[in-house]
């Protein structure tokens, strides 16, 4: 803040604008507005923070705004990657077997596993399935098999007003006395305060 100086014989005028300067500093120095819970917890901030962050952050309940990390704030003006998940967790699917259906046909199957969510809406997704020590997100399509006998998979995710739904999709193309295993499938999924519709 720079320090004013006014001399002896200063004007009414002079005196006006160094002391409307110096408020005018003073408040920018200040200008923050914070706004706590029910139990006195800091967890709105709006303005300045103590980090030089500037905007508008929420933190989760239990934790302090000013010195909450990304992974405990609910909102955060300065990184768009903070979304609001409500709920997360890990869906495992059933072993999933075809039997051919014979040389130049084709057969599929579906396997379906769902978890209740607890929502009183329906969320918005993120979803993805683990593919040996990875995870990609889904839908995930991948064929196995040589030539045209073989086999496509599709693992997919879905979500209504009840339910977190795993579903695995398979299509062989037969070829005689041969079966596919689609396998098991582990679904790892984040719902979000968004809705779906």
């Amino acid at each position: 803040m720079s320090t004013p100086f006014l001399s002896g014989d200063a004007n009414t005028a002079q005196l006006a604008d160094t002391l409307n300067n110096t408020m005018r500093e003073v408040k920018s120095l200040q200008d923050v507005q914070i706004f706590k819970d029910d139990t006195g917890m800091r967890r709105v901030l709006a303005g300045r923070g103590p980090d030089g962050f500037y905007g508008f952050k929420v933190s989760k309940d239990g934790f302090d705004v000013y010195t909450a990390t990304n992974e405990n704030l609910l909102f955060s003006s300065s990184n768009q990657s903070v979304f609001n998940v409500v709920d997360d967790g890990t869906l495992t699917s059933a072993d999933l077997t075809i039997a051919a259906p014979g040389a130049g046909n084709f057969d599929q199957d579906t396997a379906t596993t769902s978890a209740a969510h607890g929502l009183s809406y329906v969320p918005a997704i993120l979803a993805f399935v683990q593919n040996t020590s990875e995870y990609v997100p889904v839908p995930y399509t991948f064929y196995t098999g040589t030539g045209t006998t073989g086999q496509w998979v599709t693992v997919s995710a879905r979500v209504d007003a009840t339910n977190v739904y795993l579903v695995v999709d398979s299509v062989i193309a037969g070829g005689s006395g041969i079966s596919y295993p689609a396998g098991t499938f582990s679904l790892k999924y984040y719902l979000l305060q968004e809705t779906a519709n």
